[in-house]
C-alpha cells in the first residue's frame, strides 16, 4: 500500500511511503511536529516512518490478524492498535514493545482512540460493543450493552464525550 499526503487547497498529491499489504490506518504522532507517522494494515506489523526520510524507525509485531485500527496517546508515549484477532495492544512508544494486551472484544477491533486527558483508552468492535479502559491499569471500565449494529470507528470529542460511527446495514 501507499501512503500519500494530499494538499487540497493545492489540488495536489504527493506520494510519501510505501508499505507491503493493504494500509488500513495512519497516525501522527502528538508532539512529533509531523516528522513521525505510524501505519498499519494487513501486514500485522505496525511501522513508525520517520517522515521526513520515509525510513522506517521501528517496526511493532504482535497481532496475528490484520491492524484494523491504531491511536497515539495524548502524550505520545503509547499506541494502541485492534486488529481482527480481536485484541488490543497497548504499545510502549520508547522502546516499541508491548505494554499489555487487552482481550474481551468477540470480533475485530475496528474503532480505538484515547480520551483527550488521556485518562481513557476506547474500542469498539463489529462485535456490537464499546469497552472503555482505565488508561493508567488498563482494567475494563465499562462494557456497552450491545448495540443493534457493528461499530466501526469511535472518537472522542474534546470534551470527552465519545462518538460512534456503525453499520446499520443500509
Amino acid at each position: 500500500g501507499r501512503i500519500k499526503v494530499i494538499y487540497p487547497w493545492r489540488a495536489t498529491t504527493t506520494a510519501l511511503l510505501r508499505q507491503s499489504g493493504d494500509v488500513n490506518c495512519v497516525r501522527w504522532r502528538p508532539g512529533s511536529q509531523g516528522q513521525v507517522l505510524a501505519a498499519a494494515g494487513t501486514s500485522e506489523i505496525i511501522r513508525i516512518y520517520d517522515a521526513k526520510t520515509g525510513e522506517v524507525r521501528t517496526q511493532l509485531c504482535g497481532h496475528n490478524r490484520p491492524i484494523l485500527c491504531l491511536a497515539w496517546s495524548p502524550d505520545g508515549s503509547r499506541a494502541a492498535s485492534g486488529a481482527r484477532d480481536n485484541q488490543i495492544k497497548i504499545w510502549d512508544a520508547a522502546t516499541g514493545r508491548i505494554r499489555q494486551t487487552l482481550t474481551g472484544h468477540r470480533a475485530g477491533v475496528w474503532g480505538i482512540d484515547w480520551s483527550p486527558d488521556g485518562g481513557r483508552l476506547a474500542t469498539a468492535s463489529t462485535d456490537t460493543s464499546v469497552r472503555i479502559w482505565d488508561a493508567d491499569s488498563m482494567e475494563l471500565i465499562k462494557t456497552t450493552d450491545p448495540l443493534d449494529e457493528e461499530v466501526r470507528n469511535l472518537y472522542f470529542d474534546n470534551s470527552n464525550e465519545l462518538w460512534t460511527a456503525s453499520n446499520d446495514g443500509n
